[in-house]
Order: structure tokens, then C-alpha cells, then sequence
């Protein structure tokens, strides 16, 4: 697995690097490569008046991303660091996700502090613009883990689409040669309020409900027979009922699937915002 750790290296948080670190050791990816994305809305860079201006960005960016790396020991093939010429999140997350696909990533671990509110509104969110635009798959933690990492039970939410069976798929060939437990979490909605002209129309959409459950179990055992299918059905929305499962489950990482393009993209990636700002352990992006 080829993977890029896109981080700040001026992030005071240590819990950043260390739970970082713990996530790529689990892993225990062949290739792996820091990248820092230095543009004008970095402030540690755009302030470093001690700094020559033409320096800031390259020089003094790379020599920052190389401390990072020696003073945590992060064992990288490789420190890369992309000058943007713009504050706007959105061109900053273009370059990165342009580069990811150009150098062929698998995935891309990402920190992310989940601000919500007014913070969030004049800070904006790097890794949630990220996660509509990129075509790379996205493994996101907090630093507020509240756990050591440990790479043994996995969540994958599936919305029973072809999509998230081919990312099933690809998961199970990536953990293959990890001891990983994977738990397939398939979510129904309830249906209530039924009158009696109605009534009809409910058990039978209830009957196509099961059927395509059933298939769906059927199809997943195929993938891998020691995959565990779960089916709920509930009136709490899809976020909630991933995130409370996780921590049933004592999930070590969830995994959600995030379809590229128009509506599908914006659906699937409301679900991973969602998810991301509520799970108390890492999120897998699946693209």
C-alpha cells in the first residue's frame, strides 16, 4: 500500500504526530510519504519575518516538514512539500488531490480537529473539502482519540450499492495480511406511521427491504466468508446509527463510502462529514 501523510508541521498538537505515527505502524504501509501543503494561509509561514520571502515557502517549509519527521521519528520514504500561491482552500485541496492521483496514493491519512460552529465557518475545513474532491481513498483521526490505535476490528457502513461492495472488495485485499476483524453494518429504514390504505404498499416494500438484504449478506460472504453481516433498522439517522454501532463494537476504524460526482457526491460526502465530526475513533474514506 502506497500512502501520504498530509500534515502541518507547525500543528502544536503532539497527539497529532504520535497518533499519526501509531496509525501508519498498524498499517504498516510499503511506502509512505509526508506532504506538507505550504500557502499563504499557513501562518507560521506567511509571519516568519525572520524569514526571506522567497525562502518561506520552499526552503524554510521543507525544513519544518524534516523536523517534524526527525523529532517524532516518522519513518518516510519521502517529505514532499507543494507550494500553493493562494489562501483558498479549495484551489490548496485541487493541488493536493491533483498530486495524489498523478502519483497513484492508495490512501491519504489526514488529522482533523472537527470544528463546527463559527470556527469552522472562518477557518473552513481542509480535510472535509478534501473528502468531496479527491479520488484517493482518506483515512481521518482526531487528536482526541481516545484509544491507542490497534488495527483488529473494523466497521464498514454499506448503503447496498455495487460501488460499496467493489469497496468492500478492495478493503478486504488491503487488510489481507492484517489479523482484522471486519463487521458489515447495512442500515434500514423504519417504517411507521401506516394507515390502513397504506398498509399494502408498507409490507411490501418491507418484503423488497429484506430481499435486497438478504442478497447483499449473500454477495459480502462471497467476498470474504468471515465477514460479519449486520442489519439494523432505525429511525436515528444513517451518522448516528454508524457511530453508536462503532462504539457497540468497539470498532478500531470506521469505513464509509464517498461516491465521486454531482449529487452522489455531495450525499455520500455529507454521510463522511457527519460521521467524521462524531466518531470517537479513525474514519476510512472509501472513493
Amino acid at each position: 500500500m502506497k500512502v501520504a501523510w498530509a500534515i502541518n508541521p507547525f500543528d502544536t498538537n503532539r497527539k497529532v504526530f504520535e497518533h499519526g505515527v501509531e496509525i501508519l505502524r498498524n498499517l504498516s504501509p510499503k511506502y509512505i510519504e509526508l506532504i506538507f501543503v505550504s500557502a499563504p494561509s499557513v501562518l507560521d509561514l506567511s509571519l516568519a519575518f525572520d524569514i526571506p520571502e522567497k525562502d518561506r515557502f520552499d526552503r524554510y517549509a521543507k525544513e519544518r516538514l524534516e523536523k517534524a519527521k526527525k523529532d517524532f521519528k516518522i519513518k518516510a520514504n519521502k517529505s514532499t512539500v507543494i507550494q500553493v500561491p493562494s489562501s483558498s482552500t479549495s484551489v490548496q485541496v485541487t493541488e493536493l488531490s491533483s498530486y495524489l492521483a498523478r502519483e497513484k496514493f492508495d490512501l491519504v491519512l489526514m488529522p482533523t480537529h472537527a470544528r463546527t460552529g463559527v470556527d469552522r465557518f472562518f477557518q473552513g475545513s481542509f480535510t472535509e473539502t478534501l473528502i468531496l474532491n479527491s479520488k484517493t481513498d482518506l483515512l481521518v483521526y482526531s487528536p482526541k482519540l481516545t484509544k491507542k490505535f490497534r488495527l483488529k476490528k473494523v466497521l464498514f457502513a454499506h448503503d447496498g450499492s455495487k460501488s460499496a461492495t467493489n469497496q468492500l472488495t478492495d478493503l478486504n485485499h488491503h487488510l489481507k495480511n492484517h489479523s482484522v476483524h471486519i463487521d458489515v453494518l447495512h442500515v434500514l429504514p423504519t417504517i411507521s406511521n401506516i394507515d390502513n390504505g397504506t398498509i399494502l404498499f408498507a409490507e411490501n416494500y418491507q418484503h423488497l427491504l429484506d430481499k435486497n438484504a438478504k442478497l447483499l449478506k449473500n454477495k459480502i460472504s462471497k467476498i470474504n466468508p468471515a465477514i460479519e453481516f449486520k442489519l439494523k433498522q432505525t429511525n436515528q439517522s444513517i451518522s448516528d446509527t454508524v457511530v453508536s454501532t462503532a462504539k457497540r463494537l468497539k470498532s478500531d476504524v470506521v469505513v464509509v463510502n464517498a461516491k465521486i460526482g454531482s449529487l452522489l457526491a455531495g450525499l455520500g460526502g455529507s454521510i463522511s462529514r457527519q460521521v467524521i465530526r462524531k466518531s470517537t475513533c479513525p474514519v476510512w474514506v472509501k472513493k
